[in-house]
């Protein structure tokens, strides 16, 4: 009973959220059975009926005693009985397309396999369409696979391997769409698609679901059925009638969809025992009740009470909560009334139909069809009923017994079951504007003669026209018309080529020029009137290209002669009419019917052949009579003659046999040794004379018996010459025709050539040779030819393979130049890597007595290991990072890291390589879920080479550095955070600001280029978080101080560290949205908070930026940063991190440069020095030092000076973590957020960071949460949030960080910043797919004003951090919308100028200043223009943007 109330509260809540209850009775009697009452009423009768009550005397008997009967009252009362009764007949929905919703849920059935897809019944005689990656997860995977290798080799099952007409599919709407009165349906049958809200609890046996085939077991199938929670397991007793009845007798394959029944539900809910047997899937009904409506699939058998009855279907209650309805259409036929066939109260099983709990209107529809109760599936004793009735197909009796305002139902003469609908468009030609359904030509009990235009097995019905016109149309559709019938049509209109015949109102034949008419005419339209009728004959029919051929030449039309259709109707000696279609200068083509050729050679067109032109005494579209000489059904040829009689074809023929056994007593039989003269020497082959004067081959690969028998490798030929007798062995002979003669002009003028070998123990007969090679066998092979990736070697004489150029040599030289080393017809040994002689492939290697025993010849990427050499082909060079991809087969590719290319470092090291060269390498990593492989070209890692002096050793991991190490690196990444560079191809070392240079650089940017050999030294190595942070001062480097520059002394050092303590990630900072104009107020407040709040948050650093009123009043404190900045010094050997991060200097290397670890109040004072800079007029550095805090009571007096500065607070703050009091610390926060006056918003907010930092370094989750929750009350929520993800995002806590992200979008879903910003942190997180679903949702969010900045601020992350591409896409279509915006054409501008691709930028300047706009805007976008080519163009770039300039400005004066 406890899960009956759980399921009873929960429908309950379903019940409260329905927008529209229709049968709620107002003062009728309750519609639930008591049993039903008394388990539902405890929980949710006070709110469900707290304004209406329920007054039955059985459910609500003490209710009934408060209320006095009275005449007025009992009146009414039957007036509510009246509408209760009636109301439900008026609201009941029908299903229709317009009441469907993506989302639903649907029971269809398959009616069409395509290639590509399935088309699948619905309901409502709609037809949805399944694509082939909607079926099941692995068969998906697989078109995925063979889609992204591009190779024909995947095989991919056919749809009509998996699905059979009939089948019954659980369908969910991925797509409605209904364009010019076409619908459009798609449909997904994936079971974790259809069934992902089914919740586990619901799951019980009777449960009917589709599943697919996950993996093939000893005792049966594992099944998918995407259900949570739950894996499924099908028997081999219980798929085997399905097996045999439904999949010839096959096996089931992976992926494969089938309609299962759950047969039974162990007690620990987590596996299903399922039956495919559709005895058992017909019968199966569910009798638990379900807990939630999300439960409800379609197709499950399920019963439920009568709540209304009416001519419009039934209302059906269902656990006591859910309302389904079931449409007239979904009723069994009945003469009697519906009402007394399915009495209010009864209980009935039906099965649902059409679920949809995904929109507000909740439709559950069912049917009581016996099609659809039974699911009965078409076999070899009751076959697919659409078979039986085509399309076009005629039913001579259909009774109608039932009329409504969209058309009529019949029954079908001699067929049960199933009924017939005729629409009111199809009942005459002219469709009746009413339907009475007594009177009238198609009033109930009326018999018609019908044609069938489709059949719906999900409604039962075959779709019907009554239609006298197409009735009596002999021609509803292409199979019905055959070639050679006369037909009879109308002229419709001429064309250039000939004329258009209307044969239907369906079908049009065509009449080409030469077909109207016996002789040519030059204006057939006097002749052919239009609308005139014509009896032409028809000479082909393309059911693909649904066209039809047609004749008017009253030759063929009268002629008497037999009809050549197929080749297999022909016979020789036959005489028939045809066409002249074509002449050339040696015989002419003919056509005949059904597209049907033959070929006539000059000689058997005219006695004259050779005295007379051809052209000029037969012309196109003659017609004649022909008899035929031969014919091959094989090979599709047919040779006629125009002027040979039967005997004349008989004696033709009796002389070719003569001359033929002529010709036998002169060959030479397979198998007979001879003795041959070579004619002469070719590369490939020797040309032999034999005695009988026929050509003999001897192909290469047959002149010897192996290797050792070859003297000259280069020339394996050169010891034969010509006129040199050999023994040679016959293995064929062939007939060939000789190439002075066309094939069929002169069959009987053919040659003949004999293949030999000269070794002459060779077997005649052999198998083939691919067949008869494997892996790994080492064999005989010549060069037949050399291209620039591969070289072609034979091993027989009709087969050849390919050897890779990676695999021509061990020698990376000579395979790099296989021109220079091998010559066509050069003897190699080889040796099979892959063969597959169904598929005609070999892969071959060249195979050297010097082969080291380790180089490896990985195929695939499960083949490749660590520590293996391999020779590999350069396919792509990255000249940037100077990173090579090296291909070791095809589809197997792997990297050289720039670390790797030399043991020698060197700058541009990727010049010493070019494309398509040969390199051998050493696999250092693999990595199978990336498909990733790691490479070495290092001399001492491939060959074990000693490292040479100078040489920089390889770092693979964090564990090969230490602390003050001295490494070479190259230039990875330039960023705002600093100089990125790597070490190795998986370790890279970031470079702060402030360790990039010794000298004041104001643009320190320049100071690197990406993939520039700089020499660093290691300052701090983290091993658990593979961290690691160097430097490239040349006094922290060489050890030796920087010299310092007389002038700007104070400038010496880099001013400003603002992403001192970022995370060392590559990622850019957030996106900078000054390019636009359409940005508000509060966005750009949340945008300066976000590029301050890494400042701010600093150890001893923060609010540096946000508070520069504090830095005016602290003129004294701020000036010590100049000299002795005082830090954060380190607690417990490492300095705290208010941005969350620990990777801090150690304290030894704080000797090592002042400038690695003192900079903390460096971003007080940048502004300030920079506007003092030349006001300083003595050195008051021993004053400023002296005065720097360095005790608790030195921050005390500061603080009385400056009790609202947040710095000072939180250098306060830092000072005692650098002591180990973190109570402390937490303490003089609190302390500082009450002395902080409240109208210093930013500086509380700068302490609520620190805190909220300081509980993410050193506190709980619990600890965190409450400081967050209490800096929500006093701060700007939206500003608490976001710092509190960049503080998950800095620590690198990303699923804290998402999750974090969520609810801020939640809560904000108003604000556009926060969207982006939440789509940027996809980005940067490599999940680009999640971040492009944002853009849809927070377009249903963001109100109507904020889209277009929205759409655009997405555009500017794919050109960041995505696709350009992408982003171009989304910006044309806001520039579609808004193309008067010079706002945002000024960003598209800038973003393609970013972008780097001038070509595209110049096309997107021509275009806008081809725009109209106001003079001033013209001017702009002019000058703009202009700048961009000063910077990026030629002299005639610029020259052109001038003239343009003054193109416009005279047409302003014209």
């Amino acid at each position: 009973m406890s899960k009956r109330k759980t399921t009873a509260s929960e429908s309950a809540e379903s019940v409260l959220s329905t927008t529209e209850e229709v049968h709620f009775p107002r003062g009728g009697a309750s519609e639930l059975t008591p049993l039903e009452h008394r388990e539902i009423s405890n929980q949710v009768a006070k709110d469900l009926f707290s304004t209406k009550k329920s007054t039955s005397s059985d459910a609500e008997g003490p209710a009934k005693k408060k209320r006095k009967a009275t005449k007025a009252k009992a009146k009414a009362k039957g007036t509510d009985d009246d509408t209760k009764a009636a109301k439900p007949r008026s609201t009941m929905e029908e299903l229709t397309f317009k009441k469907m919703a993506v989302g639903g849920l649907v029971l269809g059935c398959v009616t069409q396999i395509n290639e590509l897809n399935v088309l699948v019944s619905l309901p409502c005689q709609l037809i949805g369409s399944v694509p082939i990656t909607e079926v099941s997860g692995a068969l998906t995977s697989m078109v995925e696979l063979a889609a992204e290798e591009d190779d024909e080799d995947i095989e991919l099952p056919s749809l009509s391997d998996l699905f059979f007409v009939g089948q019954w599919v659980h369908c969910r709407i991925n797509q409605l769409e209904e364009i010019k009165g076409k619908k459009r349906i798609e449909l997904s049958i994936k079971p974790s698609v259809v069934n992902a809200n089914i919740a586990k609890v619901d799951v019980s046996q009777g449960m009917v679901l589709g599943a697919t085939v996950e993996s093939i077991e000893d005792h049966g199938y594992v099944m998918s059925v995407g259900i949570n929670g739950f894996t499924a397991f099908c028997k081999h007793a219980d798929a085997q009638t399905y097996i045999q009845r439904f999949n010839r007798d096959e096996p089931l394959i992976v992926g494969q969809y089938v309609q299962c029944v759950v047969k039974n539900v162990p007690g620990n809910k987590r596996s299903l025992q399922l039956s495919m047997d559709r005895e058992e899937v017909g019968k199966a009904q569910v009798t638990d009740p379900y807990s939630t409506l999300t439960s409800v699939t379609a197709g499950q058998s399920i019963t439920g009470m009568v709540q209304a009855a009416s001519d419009r279907g039934l209302q059906v209650k269902v656990n006591g909560m859910y309302d389904f309805t079931i449409n007239t259409a979904q009723l069994p036929h009945s003469d009697q009334n519906v009402a007394d066939t399915y009495r209010v109260s009864t209980n009935v099983t039906f099965r649902t139909l059409f679920i949809d709990t995904q929109t507000d209107q909740k439709l559950l529809f069912g049917s009581l069809l016996p099609t659809i109760l039974e699911l009965p599936t078409p076999d070899d004793e009751t076959p697919y009923l659409g078979a039986r009735f085509p399309y076009g197909a005629f039913i001579d009796k259909v009774t109608i017994t039932r009329v409504s305002n969209i058309g009529v139902t019949a029954v079908i003469d001699g067929v049960e079951g199933i009924l017939g609908f005729i629409h009111i468009a199809q009942l005459a030609d002219k469709a009746p504007t009413q339907l009475p359904k007594e009177s009238g030509p198609f009033a109930i009990g009326t018999t018609h003669r019908a044609r069938v235009l489709s059949y719906s097995p999900v409604d039962g019905l075959l779709s019907l026209t009554l239609k006298p016109s197409i009735l009596n149309d002999k021609y509803l559709q292409y199979s019905d018309i055959v070639p050679g019938e006369m037909v009879e049509g109308t002229v419709e209109k001429f064309v250039s080529n000939g004329m258009l015949v209307k044969l239907s109102p369906r079908i049009t034949g065509y009449v080409a020029m030469p077909f109207l008419s016996d002789v040519a005419l030059t204006r057939p339209e006097l002749k052919f009137k239009i609308g005139a009728k014509v009896r032409p004959r028809v000479l082909a029919v393309d059911h693909a290209q649904k066209k039809v051929i047609l004749t008017l030449k009253k030759s063929l039309i009268q002629s008497d002669l037999p009809l050549l259709l197929d080749l297999a109707s022909v016979t020789p000696k036959m005489a028939t009419h045809g066409v002249i279609v074509s002449i050339k200068s040696n015989g002419c083509v003919i056509s005949f019917y059904n597209n049907l050729t033959a070929f006539c050679p000059g000689n058997e067109m005219t006695e004259q052949a050779l005295s007379v032109n051809l052209k000029n005494t037969f012309r196109v579209g003659q017609t004649v009579k022909v008899f035929v000489l031969s014919v091959d059904v094989e090979n599709h040829k047919l040779l006629v003659s125009m002027i040979r009689d039967e005997a004349a074809s008989d004696a033709r023929r009796a002389g070719a046999e003569k001359k033929g056994k002529a010709t036998e007593e002169k060959r030479f039989s397979a198998g007979d040794v001879v003795e041959a003269t070579v004619d002469h020497v070719k590369t490939m082959q020797l040309v032999l004379k034999m005695a009988n004067g026929v050509p003999g081959h001897v192909h290469i690969t047959q002149a010897f018996k192996d290797f050792a028998a070859i003297k000259d490798a280069k020339q394996p030929l050169a010891k034969f010459e010509a006129g040199q007798k050999v023994k040679v062995k016959v293995l064929a002979s062939h007939e060939t025709k000789k190439s002075n003669y066309l094939v069929l002009t002169h069959k009987d003028r053919v040659g003949s050539y004999v293949d030999c070998t000269l070794n002459l123990a060779q077997p005649v007969r052999t198998l083939d040779k691919l067949k008869q090679l494997k892996v790994g066998d080492v064999t005989v092979g010549y060069v037949a030819e050399i291209r620039p990736e591969h070289m072609m070697v034979a091993v027989a004489p009709l087969v050849k393979g390919k050897v890779r150029k990676q695999h021509i040599s061990v020698d990376p030289v000579v395979a790099s130049h296989p021109g220079k080393h091998y010559a066509i017809g050069q003897a190699v040994q080889v040796k099979v890597l892959a063969v597959q002689a169904n598929k005609k492939i070999l892969d071959l290697a060249v195979h050297e007595e010097n082969n080291a025993k380790d180089l490896s010849y990985p195929l695939t990427l499960a083949q490749v290991k660590r520590d293996d050499r391999v020779n590999g082909m350069i396919t792509a060079i990255d000249s940037t990072r100077h990173s090579l991809t090296v291909q070791l087969y095809h589809g197997v590719s792997g990297r050289v890291h720039v670390t790797h290319l030399d043991d020698i470092y060197k700058e541009n090291p990727s010049k010493a390589f070019h494309e398509k060269q040969v390199v051998q390498c050493r696999v250092l990593d693999v990595d199978a879920s990336l498909k990733r492989i790691d490479l070495t070209l290092r001399p001492s890692l491939v060959n074990g080479a000693a490292l040479p002096d100078g040489a920089q050793k390889p770092i693979a991991s964090v564990d090969d550095i230490r602390n003050n190490d001295i490494v070479q690196a190259y230039v990875e990444n330039v960023s705002q955070g600093g100089v990125f560079v790597t070490y190795g191809p998986r370790l890279q070392a970031r470079v702060k600001i402030a360790q990039l240079s010794d000298d004041f650089v104001k643009d320190w940017k320049k100071l690197y280029k990406v993939g520039q050999l700089v020499t660093s030294k290691v300052l701090f190595v983290d091993s658990d978080l593979k961290r690691v942070e160097a430097s490239l001062k040349q006094s922290v480097v060489t050890g030796k101080p920087a010299e310092k520059k007389k002038k700007k002394a104070a400038e010496e050092q880099i001013p400003d560290e603002e992403s001192e303590d970022e995370p060392m990630d590559q990622g850019s900072d957030d996106e900078d949205d000054s390019d636009m104009d359409v940005d508000e107020e509060e966005d750009q407040d949340v945008e300066n908070a976000a590029d301050s709040d890494d400042e701010m948050v600093d150890a001893g650093d923060a609010a540096s930026d946000d508070n520069s009123a504090e830095e005016d009043e602290n003129d004294d404190d701020d000036d010590d940063s100049d000299v002795e900045p005082v830090a954060a010094l380190p607690v417990g050997g490492k300095a705290f991190d208010w941005t969350g991060q620990s990777a801090l200097l150690p304290e030894d290397s704080a000797s090592e440069s002042d400038d690695a670890s003192d900079s903390d109040d460096d971003a007080v004072s940048d502004k300030k020095k920079k506007k003092k800079t030349k006001q300083i007029v003595e050195d008051r550095t021993a004053e400023l030092n002296s005065t720097a805090p360095q005790s608790v009571g030195d921050f005390e007096r500061l603080l009385v000076g400056s009790p609202n500065s947040s710095y000072l607070w939180i250098n306060y703050m830092a000072y005692q973590l650098q002591l180990s009091e973190i109570e402390k610390a937490r303490a003089i926060g609190e302390r500082a957020l009450k002395t902080i006056n409240f109208r210093e918003e930013q500086e509380k907010m700068n302490v609520w960071v620190a805190l909220m930092n300081l509980e993410n370094q050193f506190g709980s989750d619990a600890s965190l949460d409450n400081v967050f929750k209490r800096a929500l009350q006093f701060c700007e929520p939206k500003k608490v949030y976001l710092q509190l993800v960049k503080i998950y995002e800095r620590t690198e806590k990303l699923e804290k960080a998402e999750d974090m992200w969520q609810q801020t979008a939640k809560r904000f879903s108003q604000s556009s910043k926060v969207w982006t910003l939440f789509a940027q942190y996809y980005l940067q997180q490599g999940n680009p797919d999640k971040a492009r679903e944002l853009l849809q949702r927070c377009l249903q969010s963001l109100p109507k004003h904020k889209h277009v900045k929205t759409i655009v601020k997405f555009a500017q992350l794919e050109f960041k951090h995505g696709e350009p591409e992408r982003g171009r896409t989304i910006m044309e279509g806001v520039m579609n919308n808004s193309p008067k915006r010079v706002d945002l054409w000024n960003v598209y501008l800038d973003l393609e100028v970013k972008a780097g691709d001038h070509e595209l930028t110049q096309r997107l300047f021509e275009r806008v200043t081809s725009m109209k706009f106001s003079s001033k805007k013209m001017k702009f976008l002019f000058k703009k223009w202009l700048q961009f080519e000063k910077q990026h163009g030629s002299a005639d770039d610029m020259e052109h943007v001038k003239q343009r300039t003054l193109a416009y400005v005279e047409s302003l004066n014209a």
